[in-house]
């Protein structure tokens, strides 16, 4: 069914297609992804968000470090070549969860990185362009 999609899509290689399908379509089955939610929407459309301050109270340890790890790593994108890194999902995982390392102190490596899952399927880090990460920046405080 994901390979029929595709096309009509515009996806790009079967290999990526299920990934990118099933970020397409997050559910805001939590607190934490409609902020997430909120988070992509307000970026996308170039307005501020405090989407840190959002989860700054009633938020488990590891939600407010994947979040806080996300918003240091894009406000330290200087060039288009780190932004085209970033658009990597899998370097977007590991870059996010390392930053994320000093502020889980209070929360298990294991729950950070399911909050960096769920920011991950939420922004779809393919999607990123110099210019929407500067608007994540803006997005954040």
């Amino acid at each position: 069914m994901a390979s029929i999609a595709l096309p009509a899509g515009g996806c790009g290689s079967q290999e990526q297609a299920p990934r990118v399908a099933e970020a397409k379509r997050p559910k805001a089955d939590s607190p934490y992804v409609e902020v997430l939610l909120g988070f992509r929407n307000a970026a996308r459309s170039n307005v501020t968000y405090d989407a840190y301050g959002y989860v700054q109270s009633g938020f488990p340890a590891s939600q407010r470090a994947a979040l806080d790890a996300f918003c240091v790593v894009v406000n330290s994108v200087r060039t288009d070549s780190e932004s085209r890194e970033l658009s990597d999902p899998e370097y977007f995982s590991k870059r996010v969860v390392a930053a994320a390392r000093p502020e889980a102190e209070a929360a298990s490596m294991a729950s950070v990185r399911r909050a960096v899952g769920k920011l991950q399927a939420v922004i779809e880090p393919e999607s990123l362009s110099s210019l929407l990460v500067k608007s994540y920046t803006k997005a954040c405080y």
